[in-house]
């Protein structure tokens, strides 16, 4: 029985693989569940669901200040025109407890 997700097994090129995604259209996490919804502009969707979403690929030990940070940080730069900046952001997020001081 798998009792927790694999954390970030480096893949080809020594890349870690990602679960979450940014483009024009919003935030992504794999395989296709929207992030971010419009109003007006992107923004993150309610912490609550954000929670349920992610915890469910990831398990209950995400952290979620940490992913609720980094999702409005890239809704903020998707607002402003820059999509691959935001696709660095989340790029860069991690669901392991040493996140905690991203």
């Amino acid at each position: 029985m798998i009792t927790a997700p694999a954390q970030g097994a480096a893949g080809r090129d020594g890349v870690r693989p990602r679960t979450l995604a940014c483009t024009a259209d919003g935030v992504w996490l794999w395989p296709a569940t929207p992030l971010t919804e419009r109003r007006g502009g992107f923004a993150p969707l309610p912490t609550p669901e954000l929670y349920r979403l992610v915890a469910s690929l990831h398990g209950p030990g995400v952290h979620i200040p940490v992913l609720e940070r980094t999702i409005a940080r890239a809704a903020a730069l998707l607002n402003a025109g820059q999509a691959a900046a935001a696709d660095e952001v989340v790029a860069d997020w991690s669901c392991r407890p040493s996140a905690m001081t991203a």
